[in-house]
């Protein structure tokens, strides 16, 4: 990988954890745009280990809230919204938008709530569902949707990072 795009990366990265700190509610938080926006402009590979790794931090930042083995799973979920939207984007950037929301609000908040109710985290998988069904939707809106206008107002000068 060049030096360069290594540095986006890192910096990309050092934003998701900034943004982990800019919470909409519980978790969730301002940083899988840097995540989506590394997809756009960087790859799909580079996108979602941004992406992974800023939802981690968050994670950490919140003490894992879910524990650690539902924040590990929305953590490879991250990876894999942010490299859908990567992969798929200019292709057919609808197809991309919808996938990646699909991955990271409902798929994530399914997934999440099996395993937090087989751990014994929440009373039923319901609950966390119907907590975090309207926040989710609009934390991932949030996160991806400015993320998209930021890649198609820079356009091709962005390209040349990948």
């Amino acid at each position: 990988m060049q030096t360069k795009k290594l540095t986006t990366m890192a910096f990309l990265i050092g934003l998701s954890i900034l943004g982990s700190y800019i919470t909409i509610f519980m978790s969730i938080a301002l940083d899988s745009l840097p995540g989506f926006f590394a997809a756009l402009s960087l790859g799909a590979l580079p996108g979602g280990v941004v992406g992974a790794l800023g939802h981690f931090m968050t994670a950490l930042v919140h003490g894992f809230p879910l524990g650690l083995p539902t924040h590990l799973l929305l953590t490879l979920l991250m990876f894999g919204a942010c490299y859908f939207l990567g992969r798929f984007y200019k292709k057919n950037p609808m197809f991309a938008i919808a996938g990646a929301l699909v991955i990271n609000w409902l798929l994530s908040l399914f997934f999440s709530s099996l395993l937090s109710y087989a751990m014994g985290v929440m009373p039923t998988p319901l609950a966390l569902f119907g907590l975090l069904f309207m926040p989710l939707l609009l934390g991932t809106l949030v996160n991806l949707l400015p993320a998209v206008l930021l890649y198609k107002t820079l356009g091709e000068r962005l390209d040349a990072l990948s």
